[in-house]
């Protein structure tokens, strides 16, 4: 794995790491909005990692259906995920304005789709412990 996937990864992994933390923090507040935030995040870097160890180029962008059309060609599987990251990036943008919150639904939702597509990410990089 090169440098700058490694890097993509460690990013990713820092991200859900966060996400599940603020999920269910030690303090008992939890952090719905940023779970959801993080947690689009991690699936954001696991797709663009993946891209670049593929030598597929991408723009800077937030748009995970974007991303995800650029993996297809390699992974046509992914294509289950699509509907997931349109809910996963509402629920990420959303939350970050005045009016708009987070529920502990969302932010399990965004988590466990995180998670599901950072084991799928993982596997098609080839890193095989977690």
């Amino acid at each position: 794995m090169t440098e700058i996937v490694q890097e993509w990864v460690d990013k990713a992994d820092t991200d859900f790491a966060s996400a599940e933390l603020l999920f269910n923090p030690p303090t008992g507040k939890p952090n719905f909005d940023l779970v959801c935030f993080l947690s689009q995040q991690c699936v954001e870097k696991y797709l663009k990692g993946f891209l670049q160890s593929n030598n597929i180029p991408f723009t800077k962008t937030h748009d995970l259906p974007l991303l995800l059309s650029l993996a297809l060609p390699l992974q046509p599987l992914w294509e289950a995920w699509r509907s997931a990251f349109g809910r996963l990036t509402e629920y990420a943008v959303e939350c970050r304005y005045p009016g708009e919150w987070a529920d502990p639904r969302k932010a399990k939702l965004g988590l466990d789709i995180a998670e599901g597509f950072r084991k799928e990410a993982r596997s098609a990089l080839g890193i095989i412990a977690d």
